[in-house]
């Protein structure tokens, strides 16, 4: 089982945070996805001081791993955004702006909050956002292959006919 999930990584390095520990550009394996995450649904939403991603998924054993594996990368992102500026502290324009991130328990998913600390980077953290939305998640086999790299011991949907 995968602590922190790849598509939220993805997040994090479409918003130019990069890891001490990773290469400046990640390529991701295939079948990457994480299973709790396989078919979710994201949504963002600008808020006055940021924006908020709502993930959700249909799946209903899969909820609460979701909203666990959100609320480690929520942690890991909200402290690397800080290390970023303490670290660039005499640089005016780093690569990530620092966030303040809460994630909250919805219906069938969570929905995380993410508030940038200066109002200047408000503009900033929302084209992130949409960029995650928009132009990211729709390409990770989260959407595009939510059944690819299961294993065959990995329950699958089936049709009955007649239904």
């Amino acid at each position: 089982m995968k602590t922190l999930p790849s598509v939220l990584a993805s997040f994090a390095v479409c918003s130019g945070v990069a890891f001490a520990d990773q290469p400046a550009e990640i390529e991701q394996p295939e079948n990457q996805c994480p299973i709790v995450f396989r078919g979710a649904k994201v949504a963002q939403k600008p808020q006055k001081n940021g924006v908020t991603l709502e993930f959700t998924t249909s799946k209903k054993d899969n909820v609460e791993e979701l909203r666990t594996q959100l609320r480690e990368v929520a942690v890991m992102i909200e402290q690397h955004s800080t290390e970023m500026q303490t670290d660039a502290s005499e640089k005016e324009d780093v690569s990530f702006p620092p966030v303040d991130l809460e994630v909250t328990n919805i219906d069938s998913g969570a929905r995380v909050t993410i508030r940038a600390a200066r109002f200047r980077d408000i503009p900033v953290v929302q084209e992130l956002a949409r960029s995650f939305t928009e132009d990211v998640w729709p390409t990770t086999d989260c959407v595009k292959n939510p059944m690819s790299g299961l294993s065959a011991s990995t329950p699958r949907p089936t049709s009955r006919p007649g239904r």
